[in-house]
C-alpha cells in the first residue's frame, strides 16, 4: 500500500513522506488511514479531493478490497502545517485541562464518572498492568559482559 502510494504522490508531483496502516475500530470495520507529509502547500479546501483521489486510485490498483474502499482516511500535513507545529510552544497542559476541553465539547454525557473516580480507575489499572509485568517471566534487557578477543590469526 506504502509504494502505491507513494507511486500515485508522484504521479501528480506531491513530494514527501508517506506512512499507511490498517485500522480497526471497536465495531470490528476495518479502514486505512494515509498519512502525508509534505513540504508543498496543499490548500486546505481542496484536501477533500485528495482523500478521494487517493481512496479510487487504489481500489484501481487493487490495493484496496471492495470491503476497504470507503474507509479510506487521509491525513495530510502541508507546509503551513509543518511550519505551524514547528513554532507552537511546548508547555505543560494538564490532563484536567484537555479533559475539560473534550467534556465543554460534548455535553450531555449523563453516564460519565467524576474526576477523581476517573483517576482512581486510572491508576488501578496502571498498578494491576505494574504487578501483571513483575508477575511475569519479564526481564528488561541488561548490559552484555565484554569478553576476551584473542588476535585474528590465532586460536
Amino acid at each position: 500500500m506504502r509504494s502505491a502510494t507513494r507511486l500515485l504522490m508522484r504521479h501528480i508531483g506531491l513530494h514527501g513522506r508517506c506512512d499507511c496502516m490498517r485500522t480497526h475500530d471497536e465495531r470490528g470495520r476495518r479502514g486505512v488511514l494515509l498519512r502525508i507529509e509534505t513540504g508543498q502547500r496543499v490548500p486546505l479546501a481542496e484536501r477533500p479531493q485528495f482523500q478521494a483521489y487517493f481512496q479510487r486510485k487504489l481500489f484501481e490498483l487493487g490495493v484496496l478490497s471492495e470491503r476497504d474502499r470507503g474507509a479510506v482516511q487521509l491525513v495530510l500535513f502541508d507546509a503551513d502545517d509543518l511550519a505551524g507545529a514547528a513554532s507552537a510552544p511546548q508547555h505543560h497542559v494538564s490532563s484536567r485541562r484537555i479533559a475539560g476541553i473534550v467534556r465543554s465539547a460534548n455535553p450531555g454525557g449523563a453516564g460519565e464518572l467524576a474526576h477523581g473516580q476517573r483517576v482512581v480507575q486510572l491508576r488501578e489499572h496502571l498498578s494491576a498492568r505494574r504487578r501483571a509485568r513483575l508477575d511475569s517471566d519479564f526481564s528488561p534487557l541488561q548490559a552484555a559482559s565484554l569478553t576476551e578477543l584473542s588476535p585474528l590469526g590465532e586460536s
